[in-house]
């Protein structure tokens, strides 16, 4: 998908946790050669921007947690220290930093412990809209996730876009908006 939008324009951070990066790094590596070879005009792509980064889901509570443990202070070159909000444990980061027009995911809803993690890192970030794509698992469980965003100040939009044809399973498109 991170390649995909970039071969179409966009600006693209491509983000997993930290046990997940080397897989990460490896199909982008491989797959952007199918883009290129593909492409009709290679050309076009010649600044094709897809940065990488590690993102952890960390929710609110763990932060305070690590916080009162005694994270490190940092230097932020000004000569005072103080701790970078988005900076995590051995510099996993559990935001990036910036302002982003869109965040999109997919495979994201499908363990229901990690719903409250992942939509609190989603409005730790300086975006408004986002877009989350998912096959359907545990339907009761992934309408729950829906029902927890209005917790964290997105409104949200479910429409199906298809059926998996290898599992029969559906195919969710969410749209949220942070209010």
């Amino acid at each position: 998908l991170a390649i995909e939008l970039a071969f179409k324009g966009a600006m693209v951070t491509a983000t997993d946790r930290m046990d997940a990066m080397p897989l990460l790094i490896q199909n982008i590596a491989t797959n952007i050669e199918r883009f290129v070879v593909g492409s009709r005009n290679s050309e076009e792509h010649d600044e094709l921007f897809l940065e990488v980064h590690c993102l952890e889901w960390i929710s609110n509570s763990d932060l305070i947690k690590e916080e009162i443990e005694g994270s490190d202070d940092v230097d932020d070159g000004g000569g005072e220290s103080n701790h970078q909000l988005f900076q995590y444990n051995n510099n996993n980061l559990m935001m990036i930093p910036g302002k982003w027009d869109l965040i999109v995911g997919s495979d994201l809803i499908y363990i229901s412990e990690h719903y409250k993690a992942l939509l609190e890192t989603l409005a730790r970030h300086d975006c408004k809209h986002y877009i989350l794509a998912y096959e359907e698992r545990k339907p009761a469980e992934e309408i729950m996730f829906l029902k927890m965003s209005s917790d964290y100040s997105f409104q949200t939009n479910r429409s199906l876009a298809g059926i998996n044809p290898e599992t029969g399973n559906r195919v969710w498109i969410v749209r949220m908006e942070k209010s």
